[in-house]
């Protein structure tokens, strides 16, 4: 003998059943949260550079990038030959609705800027106060190489072609 289900107990089984693969779609299609550092991320991490300029000594250069422990910012800092010289961070900006960055040197300049990525390239845009008072607009340009485990990095003043400077950055860890 078959048994057999009344019409409510069926109704009930069916509405319920309903809820269930509801919340089951919902779920899958909930978007992934979106992580507005995501064009700087592959900067976290630990890198070398040797700045050598002609007539004049080489100097080692060190950035330390790592998250905040909130996860809401990627701090860095900057060593010359072994002496901290920047340090800084960048932060989603909801109001300007890009990334935005500051950072401070030990010669007591101040900087402040925006940061942006074009396929692989970041390119940073930013004015430099200098002890002085006086302000200098400049741009720089990180161009990730394919490997991931480096970048060229230059830096422009305002309206011109060549680069003040320019280094290659290997990632040490």
């Amino acid at each position: 003998m078959t048994p057999r289900w009344s019409p409510r107990i069926l109704a009930t089984l069916f509405v319920l059943s309903l809820m269930i693969c509801s919340q089951l779609t919902a779920q899958e299609t909930k978007p992934a949260a979106v992580n507005p550092l995501e064009p700087i991320e592959f900067l976290v991490g630990d890198w070398h550079a040797t700045a050598a300029p002609p007539n004049a000594k080489p100097t080692q250069i060190d950035n330390h990038i790592y998250w905040s422990e909130t996860h809401t910012a990627i701090c860095f800092v900057t060593r010359f030959n072994g002496e901290p010289h920047y340090f800084g961070m960048y932060a989603y900006d909801p109001g300007m609705k890009q990334i935005a960055f500051w950072y401070v040197d030990t010669d007591g300049n101040s900087t402040q800027g925006t940061a942006r990525a074009e396929g692989k390239r970041l390119i940073q845009e930013f004015t430099s106060s200098h002890a002085d008072g006086k302000k200098e607009s400049l741009r720089s340009f990180i161009d990730r190489m394919t490997d991931g485990n480096s970048y060229h990095w230059q830096v422009l003043r305002e309206g011109m072609a060549e680069p003040l400077i320019q280094l290659e950055y290997t990632r040490v860890k």
